[in-house]
């Protein structure tokens, strides 16, 4: 496991927390295929046309902000793809990419219609929400649990050989 420390101000204008986030994912074309990506953003949320953007400290949204960019960026271009044509990936490249978005509206970017076109088999990013969609989020309710989980994944009653812990663990 790495931890990746920003030096950006710990509170960054809109743009600064697109780019962030977007060079993150950027970096992602060097990594390995078992690498794993979290991405998770506290901040007010704005509701897009059918997505939600991230507020920076300014107050404003910026184009780099919207969770569907992200999450499509984070996602295998060969993923879009017929997995059955010739010369396709037979697995599909780079790390697996999970954000965890405690925003206003966040649950709308959990499920993007253009996601129904890419096999579960072949999908690399995933949305967890800390609301519904049109719903508010208080208080960081949702930051709080995922620093909860983090911090006590050793106290967890999760058999070690397990690759993966299960998502039903983590939500209880």
């Amino acid at each position: 496991y790495q931890l990746v420390a920003d030096s950006q101000p710990e509170e960054p204008v809109s743009e600064q927390l697109g780019t962030q986030v977007t060079r993150a994912i950027g970096a992602l074309a060097c990594s390995r295929r078992d690498d794993v990506l979290i991405v998770h953003v506290l901040s007010h949320g704005k509701q897009d046309v059918h997505s939600v953007r991230a507020v920076g400290s300014d107050g404003t949204t910026h184009a780099t902000t919207a969770v569907d960019h992200w999450l499509s960026a984070a996602t295998d271009t060969d993923a879009w793809e017929d997995p059955h044509r010739p010369g396709a990936a037979a697995e599909p490249s780079g790390p697996w990419v999970l954000f965890l978005v405690d925003l206003c509206f966040a649950g709308t970017a959990a499920r993007q219609l253009w996601q129904g076109d890419i096999a579960d088999d072949r999908r690399r990013a995933w949305v967890i929400a800390g609301c519904l969609s049109g719903r508010n989020a208080f208080e960081g309710r949702f930051t709080q649990a995922v620093a909860w989980v983090f911090g006590n994944l050793a106290d967890l009653d999760v058999d070690p050989t397990q690759r993966f812990i299960p998502l039903p663990t983590i939500a209880q």
